[in-house]
């Protein structure tokens, strides 16, 4: 980040930070200790406290800005499938406000920036835009959004999305104190090291995303893949822009529409006005009418259907990660939105905030594919099939973060490949009670993290392109994005077994095993390997719902019984 860094500043928000920290753990280890062991009264205390601290780090936030909206939003909309027992519902509602509706800057701000960025310095927002808006339409942690119109063409409604001012200084003096306090960090042992890398990977994440034309280029980029290879569309897209000097795609490349994977007009990318778009402001054509795709209520008032919506989130996703390598590092709530087609009137995603991209080479992209196909295979086939698929399973798992973590890699990708791996009873039980699984210490932890970040820092060592977009095999970055969208789906009560079909679908484009075949046969094949997945699931909750008394019994049990071992897993 460039600009002067003001470290005192982000001491002053650090110290703000802890303040409430220490509060907040004064009053849980004093409600709790006043509940004593009683269950009941222990879960009501810490709903208490909950409900009192929530308001506070929302305001906490607001205060400082930046990154701690960006911490925010990451708590509100990622949920990997663990619901209320990794963030209490408390948090995650107070929270979700940030989002899209972080503090507002004044107007004076905004057209500072568009002075600089694209009046030279004397013409500012009313002089390039016609019907500029000064109130925004959304703020989130970086900028905020305002509705114009292109000057002279009537009818163009844009999207401008204006940084906020003086943001870079404020981000340096973040980092700044960050970095020092994670250097003298190391909470999972040496072989994690301490905890700059990881900062310095946040900060690297934000730098991408603080200029908007490299944004612009990522938009660009995921509208391109999805008019030419994902959805069809259905003459011109926009909301009554000047469509006329984009080309819909490379005919000679073209997905055929008969095998795309997503209806008609299902996916809109808005389009970069590029003569408006510079490294602070980003000018795009402005999706009317559109609301957030977890808005259940508001879905249903629409007449949509919220497993519909589901799935085009599980496909969109699924296809653009593992059939073409190219992850959205931020889907949360804020930036997936719905509406009605305004052509068609289908149900219509709208992708917003193309900031952060994770770009997978294809050895990465192609072993997860194989992961998510091996791992279906692992727990639906019989005999040596069987057996062959888990091996494959663990040697692929074993790549990315070594052999004393691998039987626990699969289940990152889904819950249900517990079903595939090498968990025990043992695991499960020491799961249970918050410990580490057995022969598993906090280097391995360590190791594994690192393991996931590897191909990143070997893409990273070798890069040629300094001004690159996206990150490369940042296998951190694409987890944190698969949480983002299983909690969408959450939100939509989307069943993780559908999950797996678009997984499973995008798995066998990805390998080519779907070559000349439509998109409904791939589907069916993805279903017949997935669906076994959801039998045995079912089949095990319903054993373990009647077995939980006799916890002795089904524990001998699972020491010679892999069904029973799964069993305890999924229970």
């Amino acid at each position: 980040l460039t600009g002067g860094m003001d470290v005192a500043m982000g001491m002053g928000r650090a110290m703000r930070a802890m303040a409430l920290f220490a509060e907040a753990k004064q009053l849980y280890s004093a409600e709790l200790e006043a509940a004593g062991s009683d269950e009941a009264k222990r879960a009501a205390a810490l709903t208490s406290c909950h409900a009192q601290i929530a308001p506070k780090v929302v305001n906490l936030c607001r205060e400082n800005g930046g990154i701690y909206i960006k911490a925010a939003q990451l708590v509100a909309s990622i949920s990997g499938g663990s619901g209320e027992r990794l963030i209490p519902k408390e948090y995650k509602q107070a929270l979700a406000v940030l989002c899209d509706a972080a503090p507002v800057r004044p107007f004076s701000d905004v057209d500072a920036v568009i002075r600089e960025e694209l009046g030279g310095g004397e013409k500012g927002a009313h002089d390039i835009f016609d019907d500029f808006s000064e109130t925004p339409i959304a703020a989130a942690s970086l900028a905020q959004v305002h509705v114009a119109e292109i000057k002279g063409k009537p009818g163009s409604a844009v999207a401008v999305k204006v940084q906020h001012y003086g943001l870079r200084e404020q981000m340096a003096a973040d980092f700044g104190v960050l970095e020092t306090m994670g250097s003298q960090v190391e909470p999972l042992g040496p072989a994690a090291g301490n905890l700059t890398w990881l900062v310095r990977d946040v900060r690297a994440a934000i730098e991408r995303e603080l200029d908007f034309e490299g944004e612009a280029k990522n938009a660009d980029k995921t509208r391109q893949i999805v008019r030419t290879h994902i959805c069809e569309v259905e003459g011109l897209d926009g909301d009554g822009g000047d469509d006329d000097d984009e080309e819909p795609g490379d005919n000679k490349t073209a997905t055929p529409a008969s095998e795309r994977p997503m209806p008609k007009n299902s996916v809109y990318v808005p389009k970069v006005r590029w003569s408006h778009t510079r490294k602070r402001v980003l000018t795009l054509d402005f999706a009317r009418d559109a609301f957030r795709v977890t808005d259940v209520t508001l879905l249903k008032h629409q007449s949509m259907d919220p497993l519909y919506a589901g799935r085009l989130v599980s496909t969109l996703f699924s296809e653009l990660m593992l059939t073409h390598g190219w992850v959205h590092g931020d889907p949360h709530p804020g930036n997936v939105y719905v509406r009605r087609d305004p052509r068609s009137y289908a149900t219509q995603l709208v992708v917003l905030d193309h900031g952060l991209y994770h770009a997978l080479s294809d050895d990465v992209r192609t072993r997860i594919c194989l992961l998510c196909r091996a791992s279906c295979v692992a727990a639906t086939a019989g005999g040596g099939a069987a057996a062959k698929a888990r091996e494959e399973v663990r040697k692929l798992s074993a790549s990315f973060v070594g052999d004393a973590m691998a039987r626990f890699f699969p289940m990152l990708v889904s819950p249900w490949f517990a079903l595939s791996g090498d968990c025990t009873v043992a695991d499960a039980l020491a799961a249970a009670r918050g410990d580490l699984p057995p022969g598993v210490s906090k280097e391995d932890v360590g190791r594994f993290l690192t393991g996931l970040r590897k191909d990143q820092a070997q893409a990273d060592a070798t890069s040629t392109s300094p001004t690159a977009t996206a990150t490369s095999d940042h296998l951190l970055g694409v987890f944190h994005s698969m949480g983002y969208v299983r909690g969408l789906l959450n939100d939509l009560t989307y069943p993780e077994g559908r999950r797996l079909d678009a997984l499973v679908s995008a798995s066998l484009r990805g390998l080519d095993e779907s070559t000349s075949l439509s998109a409904e046969v791939v589907e069916a094949k993805a279903r017949s390997l997935s669906r076994g997945f959801g039998m045995h699931v079912a089949i095990l909750s319903f054993l373990a719902a009647y077995l939980k008394s006799s916890v002795p019994f089904y524990l001998a049990y699972a020491r010679t019984s892999t069904a029973m071992r799964v069993l305890v897993v999924v229970a």
